[in-house]
């Protein structure tokens, strides 16, 4: 099972990013969308796991959510990754307090670590995923990110969800196989 860790992203915050997103085609070439009903922030990709390994994972992630309380961050702006000559992703950029969701990031990946996944390469960097590049193409960002930054609303940060990813000719699809609701201030 392909497995990976994340927080969803609210109706009323798909929704903006899906109004935005649909202006930004128009703008934008090169892109394959991500839909909107699928948005959502990962905190750590696990990759190829065995599903009987799924409760020590999911036990694991308990262990991580212990004591992180919930919050909330703005989800405003937008960027690419990893450069704006070679742009590969197509991101929306969260604000506010984001130590929280640092601190969960690093003990999801200590936990994973401990379970025997390979350590993640790349820094943790907060964002919401809209659209990869094309296969072969080289995309076109829909502007400059310092263009009248999109507030796309406020993302409560309640809940860690244990999903599985389903690949696809149309697209991934993703199925939530555990929540661990994170505590109350």
């Amino acid at each position: 099972m392909r497995l990976f860790f994340a927080v969803p992203a609210p109706p009323a915050v798909r929704d903006a990013l899906g109004a935005w997103s649909r202006a930004a085609r128009r703008r934008a070439d090169g892109w394959r969308w991500v839909d909107p009903a699928l948005v959502h922030l990962t905190l750590r990709f696990l990759g190829e796991t065995d599903g009987a390994r799924l409760a020590e994972v999911a036990a694991a992630a308990g262990e991580a959510t212990r004591g992180v309380p919930r919050h909330a961050v703005q989800v405003c702006g937008w960027g690419v990754f990893p450069a704006s000559r070679r742009p590969r992703v197509l991101w929306a950029g969260l604000a506010g307090d984001l130590e929280p969701l640092r601190g969960l990031a690093e003990r999801l990946e200590r936990e994973a670590r401990l379970l025997g996944f390979a350590p993640e390469e790349r820094p943790f960097r907060p964002h919401l995923t809209l659209a990869r590049a094309a296969r072969d193409a080289a995309p076109r960002p829909p502007g400059t990110p310092d263009d009248a930054a999109p507030d796309f609303g406020a993302m409560p940060v309640e809940e860690l969800v244990l999903y599985r990813s389903h690949l696809g000719p149309a697209g991934a699809t993703y199925e939530p196989l555990a929540r661990l609701a994170l505590e109350a201030p």
